[in-house]
């Protein structure tokens, strides 16, 4: 046995609960490669687990999400974006915890999975035979190390609550702790920060979301729109351009779907990321499976701010050149401001000459 694995089985042996499977981390994968010379990067082993619990868990869901040719490189290519979707519904709930369990980093990403044994030996089936051969002898290390403690450990307690119930419990004293901050004179949470926060901490916890409703404020007929904010703040920037800075700086990035009229035919609409998701939300377009980005009124200006390094790069390279000047946005705004208020006084004027006939009929 070499020393890198010897010193990791004497590690986990002794820190290991013995109340609970044995996992193996993503890691250790990557610690067995180097220790017989092997090349596997972590991210490609995060990208097979994903993959591997797609293929498991996702049934006659995932095959809706698959175009008709290209299945396996559509699912290599989206595999991380349709993980996070099988989680937010109740295809994985029986398995986590039980079979496997992760870890995200602070922007929501999956940085580290656990695999108990039989998840272990279904994603090293794929691998190379000498990586193969060294992680299910790993495997069969770990399992007699622990068992020899087992059998001097004394006999377990069992734990008084289920894991679906801590998570629970986690979550809503941190809900609580939003609800103190939103009324704090120091930090002040506006409505739709506090209704992001609470999105963010249910969903690192691998719970859904789909039955939280969607913040409202700012978001009156259309007001939210990147076309409307962008013309009231008399910003001549295309919107396929300003979409494309936002996903430059991580705000949103590209959702992909099959047709539903041809499974050869991808959609496409933009996304609000983890991060983007303080400046605004994702709204279902209709009955349709696609999506628009409705931004918060009152983060606007920062969001403008955040890609301004992008959109000047822009400028000086010559791919864009701006329809008038800095120095004529408000006399723009302005314009667009008397227009949007001539057509809702309009609306209103229609709406009251209604009212009366019906009342004097």
């Amino acid at each position: 046995m070499s020393e890198v694995i010897s010193n990791t089985l004497a590690r986990v042996g002794a820190s290991h609960d013995l109340t609970k499977p044995l996992m193996m981390s993503s890691r250790e994968i990557v610690t067995v490669a180097e220790s017989i010379g092997a090349e596997k990067e972590h991210k490609k082993i995060l990208r097979d687990i994903r993959v591997m619990l797609l293929n498991l868990h996702g049934g006659e869901w995932l095959k809706q999400q698959l175009p008709e040719k290209g299945r396996s490189t559509f699912l290599l290519a989206n595999n991380d974006r349709l993980f996070d979707e099988l989680l937010a519904g109740p295809n994985l709930a029986h398995a986590l915890g039980a079979e496997f369990t992760f870890e995200r980093d602070v922007r929501d990403r999956v940085i580290e999975f656990r695999l108990n044994r039989e998840l272990s030996m279904t994603l090293v089936t794929g691998y190379d035979v000498n990586l193969r051969h060294a992680c299910i002898k790993r495997l069969d290390e770990l399992e007699r190390v622990i068992a020899a403690k087992t059998l001097a450990a004394p006999a377990p307690t069992p734990e008084p609550a289920a894991i679906e119930d801590k998570t629970i419990a986690r979550v809503s004293k941190a809900i609580i702790v939003l609800d103190l901050l939103a009324g704090s004179k120091s930090y002040g949470l506006t409505q739709e920060e506090h209704r992001n926060g609470v999105h963010k901490l249910i969903r690192s916890h691998g719970l859904p979301t789909d039955m939280l409703p969607a913040p409202t404020d700012d978001t009156y007929s259309d007001e939210g729109s990147a076309t409307h904010l962008l013309k009231s703040a008399g910003r001549c920037l295309p919107v396929p351009r300003f979409f494309k800075l936002l996903e430059e700086a991580g705000i949103v990035y590209r959702f992909a779907r099959p047709s539903t009229k041809s499974k050869d035919v991808l959609k496409y609409s933009w996304r609000f990321t983890t991060e983007g998701m303080r400046f605004g939300y994702d709204e279902r377009v209709g009955r349709s499976k696609d999506y628009t980005c409705l931004f918060y009124v009152s983060k606007f200006t920062e969001l403008l701010r955040l890609i301004s390094p992008g959109y000047h790069r822009l400028v000086a390279s010559g791919a864009y050149v701006p329809r008038w000047p800095k120095s004529e946005n408000e006399k723009h705004a302005a314009a667009y401001r008397q227009k949007m208020e001539q057509a809702t006084n309009q609306s209103r004027d229609v709406r009251e000459a209604a009212y009366y006939q019906n009342s004097t009929r």
